[in-house]
């Protein structure tokens, strides 16, 4: 869609935003764990599981396992995502009307 078209129009730049959310969710095709049981992890671990029961029962690896218990990854409370940043990107292009090439540089 053309700068300015999106520039113009209020219903396509709200869909640009919208879609950005989309990014801060997990992927589903490929994912094993899901929120549910990341957050079932971190439970039992809190609740002094020892990791290598997590492990066998979760079926997930040592390292995995170690991430999602220290908040290394799948951590909800991450200050910025992907979609968060792409979000503050989409908004100063069209704020300021940036180019592509303008908006890299920043």
């Amino acid at each position: 869609m053309p700068q300015e078209m999106i520039r113009r129009s209020s219903a396509a730049r709200q869909r640009l935003l919208d879609a950005c959310g989309l990014l801060n969710e997990p992927p589903r095709c490929n994912a094993k764990l899901t929120w549910d049981v990341v957050q079932n992890i971190r439970a039992r671990a809190k609740a002094n599981m020892p990791q290598r029961e997590l492990i066998a029962m979760f079926n997930i690896p040592k390292s995995r396992c170690s991430e999602i218990v220290g908040g290394a990854v799948l951590n909800p409370d991450s200050k910025l995502t992907t979609g968060d940043e792409m979000r503050d990107g989409i908004i100063g292009a069209l704020d300021t009307g940036c180019r592509r090439g303008e908006m890299m540089k920043i």
